[in-house]
């Protein structure tokens, strides 16, 4: 989001920022929704494909369909102008589509606000409402989870964890939650230097570690 700190820092950085979806993208919620699907749709297109003109999937026969997602699973390092070694994001919220993820075996990390696998993730649990359902479950431990991103939510391989204490009776969800992303801040930092640099292992049943 533009203005936000990555944002603001990658600019001080001279780094080029793109905004998906573009902040024009208005409507209902339906409406704002499918505007959000088409340009991750379109940015998938772009890393993958090299763009082309952005070209409409209602628009394609069946065997163009096919030939784009064929094309979708070759090395992202083709035409489209970006080399791209790691995505990293940042409590993503939608399902990334299934070719960009295809495309980033073991090279694409997401963060969630608490320990998972657990009953703390999945679809609907974001934001406040994931330390609510951590504090109404009695649990004693929070904390962030860094995982590898796949075609569900919260369900990648686990790269990092870091505890973060349940304070009883005090806590309230907006405590909780400012301690876990101080422990975010922590942990995803130290995770993603460890994919960038190539220190992430995996062990034989598909366990990654650094």
């Amino acid at each position: 989001m533009p203005g936000c700190g990555g944002w603001t820092w990658a600019e001080d950085q001279g780094i080029a920022t793109r905004c998906f979806p573009p902040l024009e993208a208005k409507g209902p919620g339906k409406e704002k929704a499918a505007a959000r699907e088409r340009a991750a749709v379109a940015l998938a297109e772009e890393l993958l494909l090299g763009g082309g003109g952005g070209t409409n999937d209602d628009d394609d026969d069946d065997g163009e369909q096919e030939r784009r997602a064929s094309s979708s699973s070759a090395s992202v390092s083709g035409t489209s102008g970006f080399a791209v070694d790691v995505v990293a994001l940042a409590g993503y919220l939608k399902l990334i589509p299934p070719p960009l993820v295809r495309a980033f075996p073991r090279k694409m990390l997401n963060i969630h606000p608490a320990l998972l696998p657990g009953p703390f993730g999945g679809k609907g649990f974001y934001g406040i409402k994931v330390h609510e359902a951590v504090l109404a479950s009695g649990a004693r431990f929070s904390g962030p989870t860094v995982h590898f991103v796949d075609e569900a939510f919260d369900r990648g391989p686990i790269l990092a964890q870091k505890s973060v204490d349940v304070l009883y009776p005090g806590d309230t969800p907006e405590t909780l939650a400012k301690r876990v992303l101080a422990a975010e801040h922590q942990i995803y930092s130290e995770a993603l230097a460890a994919l960038c640099e190539g220190r992430v292992q995996w062990t034989e049943g598909g366990i990654p570690y650094y």
